[in-house]
């Protein structure tokens, strides 16, 4: 029987995390990690006791209690079924955000891998990689002209599986990877820094270019097309006045130029990254490069996609306001 949530602020302010919230808490980890792969999300490959503990302490660490979220929901909510809601959506986005690090630990291994056992690569004695028998020993500092030069290769449509998907998406095959690599050191003809690589991968490959597929049939998404973020859907909402705080903390964030992007990517009924950079007349690869940084803190704040499409409609009403100010 779910405990009255009375019961649970009580608990919280006479000890903190007692038997009863740690009961709830645990129950809610044990019933979201089901749906998902052991194999992929838990850290001994299976879901036995040992793994669920881990994963519900680093949860309530981590989540709760770091980010003071259970203060303010023993706070501001009024039931257990409000409360085993929000906790449901946080920890099933705790365990899909884990897995996209390791999704990134795993690309920059394979890079590493590609590049010191690829017999075309070389490293300088600065450190810096580029193609073996370069006599040049000039290298690249900017990283708008390696993400421009990877933007030049052509790369097979990205498909991203969803989070319950037995299956693993590496992002790019490790031929693509090798061809990727490769091409943007003939390109540029410069050594390239590990981690100034590594970035602009990263930019190259940013989730306004991957589209969401499904268990075994991937979506037909027109190419071009730029998918919002894969979100995990949820029946919570995030109030308004806190949708309002996240638009106003992600506009200051961002510079003018991106300011400039998003706000036309946001006018657009169908935003490409081709139809943004001719209304700019600026090249695919910064308009990437921008659209990226702004999914990162959109990613960050954790929405659900009905929370996303309020928090872009406050955005673009935002962007209206600030034109007609200046104006």
């Amino acid at each position: 029987m779910t405990p009255d949530f009375d019961a649970f602020v009580s608990e919280y302010q006479a000890e903190g995390i007692g038997q009863i919230l740690y009961s709830f808490i645990s129950d809610i980890v044990a019933g979201v990690t089901h749906h998902y792969p052991a194999p992929y999300y838990s850290p001994n490959g299976i879901w036995d006791e040992d793994a669920l503990s881990g994963m519900c302490n680093d949860f309530i660490v981590e989540k709760l209690l770091r980010s003071g979220l259970l203060d303010h929901y023993l706070l501001s909510l009024q039931t257990s079924a409000q409360f085993r809601q929000v906790l449901q959506r946080d920890f099933r986005h705790f365990l899909i955000n884990r897995r996209r690090k390791d999704e990134l630990f795993n690309l920059v291994r394979r890079v590493r891998w590609v590049l010191t056992t690829n017999d075309q690569f070389a490293k300088n004695s600065s450190g810096l990689w580029g193609l073996q028998g370069w006599s040049t020993n000039e290298s690249v500092q900017r990283l708008d002209n390696v993400v421009q030069a990877m933007y030049k290769v052509d790369l097979p449509p990205i498909s991203r599986y969803k989070a319950t998907s037995r299956k693993i998406d590496h992002l790019i095959s490790t031929p693509d990877l090798e061809r990727l690599l490769a091409d943007t050191f003939k390109e540029l003809g410069r050594f390239i820094d590990f981690q100034l690589l590594i970035h602009a991968i990263c930019c190259r490959l940013n989730l306004y270019d991957i589209q969401e597929a499904s268990l075994d049939e991937p979506d037909d998404t027109q190419d071009g097309d730029i998918p919002i973020i894969e979100i995990v859907p949820s029946d919570h909402e995030v109030p308004a006045v806190e949708l309002t705080d996240i638009a106003l903390r992600i506009y200051s964030q961002l510079s003018a130029r991106e300011h400039r992007t998003l706000s036309v990517y946001l006018s657009l009924e169908t935003p490409t990254l081709e139809n943004v950079s001719s209304r700019l007349d600026i090249s695919k690869s910064t308009v990437g490069n921008h659209l990226s940084r702004f999914t990162k803190f959109v990613t960050d704040a954790e929405l659900t996609e009905q929370e996303t499409h309020k928090l872009f409609e406050q955005l673009s009403e935002l962007f209206v306001e600030v034109d007609q100010q200046r104006g």
